[in-house]
């Protein structure tokens, strides 16, 4: 993707400021590891809780961003590419089916 940083950044952060796996990971996963009648206030908590899932996730989420960025190019394209996606496409759907036909 290419564009200037700013807004790309902003783009990114928005979509995942709005993206409601994230809000729920954090309002279920982490809410046992708050104490009410801690040292910390709640909201200090949360703040620690979020900065260090921040600084542990970041670096990762980089490498996923570098690595994507640099090998696409080793993907195959054109037909090949075409037909490897719909194979691809076509073992989800039929995980999807057997799926909801056990559900």
């Amino acid at each position: 993707m290419e564009g200037r940083p700013g807004p790309l950044y902003r783009q990114a952060l928005a979509v995942q400021l709005s993206n409601p796996k994230a809000i729920v990971f954090f309002a279920s996963i982490l809410a046992p590891f708050l104490d009410p009648a801690g040292a910390w206030s709640i909201p200090a908590q949360v703040g620690v809780l979020a900065l260090t899932t921040t600084l542990t996730e970041f670096p990762i989420l980089v490498g996923y961003g570098f690595a994507g960025a640099h090998g696409s190019r080793f993907l195959p394209a054109g037909r090949v590419g075409l037909w490897q996606d719909r194979i691809a496409g076509g073992c989800l759907l039929a995980v999807a089916g057997w799926l909801a036909a056990r559900g």
